[in-house]
């Protein structure tokens, strides 16, 4: 699988994480180190793709907890 930084960067905070829920803002925060109230779709749009990246392989570690935002299983 060929993931871009931030998409690397991304699973790789969640990996970290395993289990526990975080907020696309608490991501991109996290990640980016940046105030996430701006731009907090980028993370989304990241999600988006890396999912669509792992799913080629039949992997989904990533689940939504609606309401709430991502945690990997």
């Amino acid at each position: 699988v060929s993931l871009t930084k931030s998409e690397y960067l991304i699973c790789e905070y969640l990996a970290r994480n395993k289990g526990q829920v975080f907020s696309r803002e608490q991501i991109y925060e996290a990640v980016f180190r940046f105030d996430g109230e701006s731009d907090d779709s980028t993370i989304a749009t990241h999600i988006k793709n890396i999912r669509a990246k792992l799913a080629e392989h039949e992997v989904h570690p990533i689940t939504t907890v609606w309401g709430i935002g991502y945690k990997w299983v």
